[in-house]
């Protein structure tokens, strides 16, 4: 499996853990991380807390735009590097984001754009769940293309 990593990503995770992986750096049109092969299948955008809670206030025409973007995939996610309790609780100390307006934001983005937002604890977490990902796509491919074989 080749992930392809977006040059501006600039704290990148690195899938040391999975042997299969090869990492390549490259410019993605939009999000971080892409599939080999899929890069036009696939959109995942990785964004740590303060990004995500600055795409919902005084980034979010910008946010907003690359979510549109995000409509030419036919898979689409944004994950955050935080759990979601801990980045309500960062908002309540550091932001004057109401927890009910993340949350409601997070949800109206999802069924407005058809984009999947995870909250994840860590990078460990974030690494696995994008190795899933991918993998759940080369599979789901397999098959597809094994249904023709005659």
């Amino acid at each position: 499996m080749k992930i392809i990593i977006d040059t501006r990503e600039q704290t990148p995770l690195l899938f040391e853990s999975f042997k299969d992986v090869e990492i390549e750096r490259g410019t993605l049109k939009t999000g971080d991380y892409a599939l080999f092969g899929a890069e036009n299948k696939i959109c995942i955008e990785r964004k740590s807390t303060s990004d995500f809670l600055g795409s919902i206030t005084q980034g979010r025409a910008r946010f907003e735009r690359e979510l549109e973007r995000m409509q030419a995939f036919e898979f689409r996610y944004v994950l955050i590097e935080q759990s979601i309790e801990a980045i309500l609780l960062h908002a309540v100390i550091h932001t004057r984001i109401y927890p009910n307006s993340i949350i409601g934001t997070m949800v109206a983005w999802e069924a407005r754009w058809g984009v999947h937002f995870w909250a994840l604890p860590d990078r460990k977490t974030m690494e696995q769940f994008i190795y899933r990902i991918f993998l759940n796509y080369i599979k789901n491919e397999k098959k597809k293309e094994s249904k023709y074989d005659f």
